[in-house]
């Protein structure tokens, strides 16, 4: 098989056949497809949702296609001859970690460990990302360079037991509210209810917000007070 990872319709002729020209080269097929950050273990490649480690390094089987391309490019240009031998040593595995190893160190790919997740407002789903302020639903984007996703869709019309509960309870006595749940639960969501909410244990003991209605604390809670 050819060079068919899209990055671009022909390969770049490296401006030397240094290591250092090859992987600048090759490395710039990578933006916004390859990271490599050392402290989070190696090499991430872009899923189309998130940034994914890649343990079995893949992107030295990408970079064995692109020199593959590149010399049949050179071969139509110009046939046999000193460009080839040069070409043809960059299918040694020596030279392709070589290479690689330069185009990881390139700006549009190396990363550190704080570059990712670093969005506590956005949770990333199946369907996009969820920006937990607003409510809306963003498109997936590399440069958020998320790693995490929630195996499952967001759902804006979703409703829930728990959620109902919480909602019958801060709404009760708010007759300027709507009544429709989805409708409440935005505006609980907006910051328009002041109103505290407290749930209570099977031990008397009662714990305060909505984090009291996760998983692990669900089976324990007797009542919303």
């Amino acid at each position: 098989p050819g060079f068919r990872i899209g990055a671009a319709c022909a390969p770049a002729v490296p401006a030397s056949w240094s290591d250092a020209h090859v992987g600048e080269s090759f490395g710039s097929t990578l933006t916004g497809r390859w990271l490599y950050c050392r402290a989070l273990g190696g090499w991430h490649r872009w899923d189309g949702r998130r940034w994914r480690l890649d343990p079995g390094e893949a992107v030295h089987e990408e970079f064995r296609l692109w020199i593959i391309a590149l010399g049949e490019m050179l071969w139509k240009q110009a046939g046999a001859g000193d460009t080839m031998r040069q070409v043809a040593r960059y299918r040694d595995k020596g030279k392709i970690d070589a290479a690689v190893t330069i185009a990881r160190r390139l700006a549009t790919v190396a990363a550190t460990a704080d570059e990712f997740d670093q969005h506590p407002h956005l949770l990333n789903v199946n369907n996009g990302v969820v920006d937990l302020n607003t409510g809306r639903l963003l498109a997936h984007d590399p440069a958020l360079r998320l790693t995490k996703i929630a195996a499952t869709d967001y759902r804006p019309d979703a409703l829930h037991p728990d959620v109902d509960a919480v909602l019958e309870h801060v709404v009760a006595d708010r007759q300027d509210l709507p009544r429709d749940r989805v409708a409440q639960r935005d505006v609980l969501h907006a910051g328009k209810v002041q109103r505290p909410i407290l749930v209570e244990d099977q031990t008397g003991q009662r714990h305060a917000g909505l984090d009291a209605l996760d998983d692990d604390n669900r089976d324990r809670i007797v009542r919303i007070v």
